[in-house]
This record gives structure tokens, C-alpha cells and sequence, in this order.
């Protein structure tokens, strides 16, 4: 399984819907400077809402979940991938496309 910064599988989510970061930020109202920081994982303290917003538009969904005793750091972006791909191949099964 591919390690993905939580950065780029928003930038890969909204290359799949091909719209630019200027369409997320129109249609979020988020500045395209920010959401580029944020796609090259140079922006730090993302509030929940601002990832609700732009993954409303990129096809993302934020799930927060419990998944093991001690807190996730930041740098283990291993786990965010998971949680990607979990999430996709649910969203997958839910549209019929799944096993």
C-alpha cells in the first residue's frame, strides 16, 4: 500500500473530478495559495471545517475514528493512507462497485 501525505490524496481527489485549486477555492471560498500549502503539506493547523469544506468539493469525506491508544503524530502518514483507501473502497462498495 502507497504511503500518501493527507496533502496529496486531497490534490489526487480533485485532479480525479479534474478541477483546478482555483474551482476548490471559488467553490469554497478558501484562498488557492492556502489550499496549494495545504496540497504540498506546507500548511500546518488545517481546521477540521476547512478539510470539510474542500473535501465536499474533491469527493472526500473526513472520518475521525479511534484507532489505537496513543494519540496519531503527524509525521505517520501512513495511517492517513489507510484511512484513504478504507474509506475509498467503502465508498466503492456503497456505489455498487465493491465485492
Amino acid at each position: 500500500m502507497p504511503i500518501l501525505a493527507f496533502g496529496k490524496v486531497i490534490k489526487q481527489a480533485r485532479e480525479e473530478r479534474k478541477l483546478t485549486q482555483v474551482d476548490v477555492a471559488e467553490q469554497t471560498g478558501i484562498d488557492a495559495a492556502y489550499i496549494s500549502r495545504i496540497e504540498t503539506d506546507n500548511q500546518r493547523n488545517i481546521t477540521i471545517e476547512t478539510l470539510e469544506r474542500i473535501g465536499r468539493i474533491v469527493g472526500l469525506r473526513l472520518v475521525l475514528r479511534k484507532i489505537r491508544q496513543s494519540p496519531i503524530r503527524l509525521q505517520d502518514m501512513s495511517e492517513w493512507s489507510e484511512l484513504h483507501n478504507e474509506f475509498a473502497a467503502h465508498e466503492d462498495h456503497a456505489r455498487g462497485k465493491g465485492e
